[in-house]
């Protein structure tokens, strides 16, 4: 079934054909703690014969994003696509699961993501956790600006042609900000492509990153 996660992990699930309100009001389907939100922020339609969905503005004061643009008309929503109202984001999630394929040699496991849009990846942390998706980023080249949120909090990592070039995370930067992610292991990520030049405060090639940090994170974790 389709649902909306949040960053905290709080799963809302979505029939087909049904609307959902979001707001601060009690009597909403999906109540947002956040001053930035309306008592009657936004509309989230399902259709009745696909997980597809629709998302409009119900006149909210601040307004509503969806994908970090401001939502001016009814708008679709897709997989991995991500609401904001306020400093809340839930990331949307219609399909039921992701494909598994074989445990890698690393211990990790790998997803087939090869149907999610390069614009617009997106998923739970929890489900993969940093190592994994960091390698899957590595081992596919990618040229993109990784974000995770967390309650409260708002990780972002510049990875270059599979390089993992920079990770700021509350207060910390480099190496030491994927470690203290990784221990969260929790909240929603999505990424943007992106070729653009960045600061970089991470030298180290990736595979020993990579190494290292599953080391960090799993000291029973051997090569």
């Amino acid at each position: 079934m389709p649902y909306l996660v949040s960053v905290t992990g709080s799963r809302f699930p979505l029939r087909r054909g049904q609307s959902y309100i979001l707001g601060r009001g009690l009597d909403c389907d999906v109540v947002v703690e956040d001053g930035a939100c309306s008592r009657r922020h936004a509309r989230l339609s399902m259709a009745r014969a696909t997980d597809a969905g629709f998302l409009e503005d119900l006149g909210s004061r601040n307004g509503l994003f969806l994908n970090g643009e401001l939502v001016r008309t009814r708008t679709a929503v897709r997989e991995g696509s991500r609401i904001q109202i306020g400093a809340s984001i839930f990331l949307v999630c219609l399909k039921d699961e992701r494909e598994e394929v074989d445990l890698q040699e690393t211990g990790t496991i790998a997803f087939d993501w090869d149907g999610f849009r390069r614009d617009a990846d997106g998923g739970e942390l929890s489900g993969i956790g940093i190592v994994g998706l960091l390698r899957h980023l590595f081992n596919g080249r990618r040229n993109v600006r990784l974000h995770v949120a967390l309650d409260k909090e708002h990780a972002i990592i510049e990875i270059r042609n599979g390089e993992i070039l920079y990770a700021d995370y509350c207060g910390l930067e480099g190496f030491n900000a994927l470690v203290r992610l990784g221990r969260n292991n929790n909240g929603i990520f999505w990424m943007i492509d992106s070729e653009e030049a960045c600061a970089r405060n991470i030298r180290d090639p990736s595979v020993r990153l990579l190494n290292e940090l599953q080391r960090c994170l799993d000291p029973s974790h051997t090569r």
